[in-house]
This record gives C-alpha cells, structure tokens and sequence, in this order.
C-alpha cells in the first residue's frame, strides 16, 4: 500500500534530483488531510500544487464554514483549487455535462474568490465516463483544462 510517508519519500527524491513534476491531488473523501498534505508540501519546499476540490462530495461540503476556512488555509499556503466534477449524477449530454462543470466552476471561483483553470473527473473509469473532444472542447473554450 502506498502511503503518506512513501509519497513525502518520493517528493524529497524528486526534490533532490531537481526533477519537474506536477502534481495533482484530488480530494475524494477528507479535506483535513488535503490540508495536512499541503503543509506538508510547503515546508519541503515544494512548488504550488493544485487540490481539486470535488463540489458534490458526501463527505465534506466545501462551502461550510469550517471546510471554507481549511481550503482557504490551502490556498494561502500558495497552492491552487481545481474542479473535481462527478459526470455520474447528470445525464450523458455534452450540452449539460459542459453547464453542470462550469457551474461547478463558478460556484468555487465566486467563494473563494479565485480562478479555476483546471478541472479533473471523479472516478471517471468506475463510472464508465469518457471525457468526449466536444466536452474538452466546450471547457477548453471557456478557459477550462481538463487533466
């Protein structure tokens, strides 16, 4: 099983060898080790990675008070806040599945008053979802980047 330790084993490889690597978390389930995982990573000196925060999660609501102040405390720590969409709870059409992402998007930029340039699927292969070039397209022009 890989763990906490092996990952911050890897990043201070990586860090030693002056490699480039992006990184990318996506917050599935706990935003308290979203925020231990990203001081964590400032303190080791590593560069700004994005946290995508997933907007309809059944484990946490982003815009509590008390998860609003911890992903503020991720966003001052230098890191950036990206879109996690689930695809599985709207239909599959282009037209809606564009509308529910920027919506997503919005909702997140408008409270914490940020950009979102990039956005990730949640658990797209378990729930049989495949990111279509009219959807990436759609997103790309209204400045979106699916990773």
């Amino acid at each position: 099983m890989f763990t906490y330790q092996d990952y911050y084993h890897m990043v201070s490889t990586l860090l030693e060898d002056k490699r480039t690597v992006y990184f990318r978390h996506d917050v599935d389930i706990s935003v308290d080790k979203a925020v231990q995982m990203a001081e964590k990573e400032s303190n080791m000196k590593l560069k700004p990675t994005t946290y995508f925060i997933l907007t309809s999660s059944k484990y946490y609501n982003p815009f509590s008070k008390d998860c609003k102040r911890k992903i503020e405390q991720i966003i001052d720590m230098g890191h950036a806040i990206g879109l996690h969409y689930d695809l599985s709870l709207i239909p599959n059409d282009i037209q809606l599945q564009a509308k529910y992402i920027l919506w997503h998007r919005s909702l997140l930029e408008q409270e914490f008053d940020i950009e979102v340039i990039a956005c990730s699927a949640h658990q797209p292969v378990m729930n049989n979802i495949q990111i279509t070039r009219e959807l990436a397209s759609a997103l790309q022009i209204s400045g979106l980047h699916d990773v």
